[in-house]
């Protein structure tokens, strides 16, 4: 049901994340998250937009592109970040987002 949140399975910086509030916004933001995302490298390990100088891998060769939808959650949002290495993950810290615009 709507709203919702499209999003990338795979990313950061919330680029590529929509609100979405009705099937035609739906439709929309979708091509809007797929170019969004053509327009992606990843240069010194961290996802950005392309900038035209030829650096970094296009972000559809190494990381998987799949579009996820969700449920759109309002209210307090803390991010819970950890460290993966070999598979493993490591707790690193919490934070409050405080407040955010929309849809992030």
């Amino acid at each position: 049901g709507f709203p919702a949140v499209l999003k990338p399975i795979s990313g950061a910086a919330s680029l590529g994340v929509k609100k979405v509030v009705d099937m035609e916004d739906l439709k929309s933001a979708y091509q809007e998250v797929i170019e969004e995302l053509r327009s992606l490298v990843v240069s010194s390990g961290a996802l950005v937009k392309n900038d035209g100088t030829g650096t970094g891998v296009n972000a559809n060769q190494v990381m998987d592109c799949t579009i996820l939808m969700e449920q759109y959650l309002d209210g307090d949002e803390v991010d819970i970040d950890v460290v993966m290495s070999g598979g493993e993950w490591r707790y690193a810290a919490v934070a409050d987002n405080g407040p955010t615009l929309e849809p992030y």
